[in-house]
């Protein structure tokens, strides 16, 4: 995988998995919305209350070539609804996850006159070793490459002139000095090692928010995120007009 926009398909994991608020299943990650249902006048309408996910806990994607770290904070998801569930004066009392939620940000699941009131809980989750679909951006994680090899550069150049026998192999008239050329060999040598080390180096990615699409699909939306990454891809090479134009059709697609 090289970095910069990647699209990457395999099994979400994680050492440790989550447990999802209302219905504490076990999950990678997990986003959540609690609705009131509300009368105002003559209409009547579902209002959002409380919602959230775990956007700031890391999971990792693992496919033939390796794992990745996924940071997904900033991703748009695209996710089946997993768990969808009512309360209120005709329906069961909610669960103990959500009661405990319900009591943890300070909403009453009663009204002021004791009579439950009409709430919709739901739940969407990215269960352990669920395949799922991300278009991100990849980043390394080595820092400056430059300083690394400079750093490397200056350590085994100074071990070569703390080893006789190894130094003498550059005195090729045997005058028992290195000159400035003999040396300017002997440094060239060293860099190319450094380079070859370098180059072989296996580079830790993580898959997260750049300057292009970030998106976390189900496997089930793998054909739209197709079309999506080859818009993404024009976006890039054709301007962010036509990324965005790309993007707002394929939202309006996923919503119908």
């Amino acid at each position: 995988m090289a970095v910069g926009p990647v699209r990457v398909e395999g099994l979400a994991e994680r050492p440790t998995p989550l447990r999802s608020p209302f219905t504490g299943t076990d999950c990678v990650f997990y986003r959540f919305m609690v609705e009131e249902y509300r009368s105002r006048g003559r209409s009547s309408e579902w209002v959002v209350v409380s919602k959230g996910d775990s956007s700031d806990q890391s999971f990792a994607i693992s496919d033939e070539t390796g794992s990745s770290a996924v940071l997904p904070r900033g991703a748009e998801f695209f996710l089946p609804e997993s768990h969808l569930f009512e309360t209120g004066l005709f329906h069961e009392s909610p669960p103990p996850e959500a009661l405990a939620y319900l009591s943890a940000v300070g909403i009453s699941p009663t009204n002021l006159f004791g009579v439950p009131r009409r709430m919709r809980f739901r739940e969407w989750i990215i269960p352990p070793a669920h395949r799922v679909v991300i278009i991100a951006t990849a980043c390394s994680t080595l820092g400056d490459l430059t300083q690394r090899k400079n750093t490397l550069l200056t350590e085994r150049l100074s071990q070569l002139k703390h080893d006789p026998a190894r130094l003498a192999r550059y005195d090729v008239n045997h005058d028992g000095t290195v000159s400035v050329e003999e040396w300017d060999v002997a440094r060239q040598d060293v860099e190319s090692e450094v380079n070859s080390e370098l180059a072989g180096e296996r580079r830790e990615l993580v898959l997260a928010r750049g300057d292009n699409y970030f998106v976390i699909a189900d496997e089930s939306q793998a054909r739209l995120l197709g079309e999506m990454g080859r818009k993404a891809l024009a976006g890039i090479f054709l301007g962010p007009l036509l990324a965005a134009v790309g993007l707002v059709v394929m939202m309006a697609a996923a919503k119908n």
